[in-house]
């Protein structure tokens, strides 16, 4: 009897056994999947972080071009006040002349050359059909 008690209780050992073996065999099965699980979180991670690099540097590139359009801007604002300034010292200047020959600024203006070309120093005329081809003069 001992000993058929005594195998009783090893079958009932080795059923536990085998009850803890499919318990852990589960529990690793388990594991695994939250192991899968978690690196494919990690790769989904990895993707974004790598899109939010992508992003940072056209942003990046962005600011650049921005500083490069700003600075642009300031050189045409600070070419146009001297545009300004030169035709305003111009303007005065033909007031000046204006005022000395006794005709009127505009009329004058139409007398003389262009801004950009230069006027004939010798002999002096300020009449602009003096200068060749393209009589300025208009009556």
């Amino acid at each position: 009897m001992v000993t058929n008690e005594y195998a009783k209780i090893t079958n009932e050992y080795a059923e536990i056994a085998n009850e803890y073996a499919e318990i852990t065999n589960e529990y690793a099965e388990i594991t695994n999947e939250y192991a899968e699980i978690t690196n494919e979180y990690a790769e989904i991670t990895n993707g974004y972080a790598e899109i939010a690099n992508e992003y940072a540097e056209i942003a990046n590139e962005y600011a650049e071009i921005a500083n490069e359009y700003a600075e642009i801007a300031n050189e045409y604002v600070e070419i146009t006040n001297e545009y300004a300034e030169i035709t305003n010292e111009y303007s005065e200047i033909a007031n000046a002349i204006a005022s000395v020959v006794e005709v009127d600024a505009d009329r004058l203006a139409q007398m003389l050359p262009p801004f950009d070309v230069e006027m004939q120093h010798e002999p002096i005329r300020l009449c602009g059909a003096c200068y060749g081809k393209a009589p300025r003069h208009r009556k």
